[in-house]
């Protein structure tokens, strides 16, 4: 199994948990649209609604090369979503979170209706 986040400070909080459940992940930082690997997985799984979050239509579409690259012929791709109407409910323009060392990380986001896409910042 691989892991592959951007982001150290999800990483650490993954092999924390990995570790703690006896499962051997080969962790990897680099960003989704540089997938080191080809013709790898049977499956490639995208959770925590963590597509969509690039600038512009074109990185998502470098992601989708990214991975049918990283996949075998016959595997999968499987994408972890919520749907528009949820996100309009439970919308929250600033959220925090208190990683392990005591930093807190916020972040700010903009909703736009029209395309129903959040722009993160921060």
């Amino acid at each position: 199994m691989t892991g592959q986040d951007i982001n150290a400070s999800f990483l650490k909080n993954a092999k924390q948990s990995a570790k703690k459940a006896g499962v051997e992940v080969n962790w990897i930082k680099s960003d989704i649209r540089q997938i080191p690997f080809e013709n790898e997985f049977d499956v490639v799984l995208n959770l925590f609604t963590s597509f969509g979050y690039l600038e512009k239509d074109e990185e998502d579409q470098k992601v989708i090369h990214q991975v049918a690259k990283a996949l075998r012929p016959s595997g999968r791709f499987v994408i972890d979503i919520v749907n528009r109407e949820r996100i309009v409910r439970i919308y929250g323009k600033k959220d925090w979170l208190d990683s392990a060392d005591g930093t807190m990380i916020i972040t700010e986001r903009n909703f736009d209706l029209i395309r129903g896409a959040i722009k993160r910042s921060g």
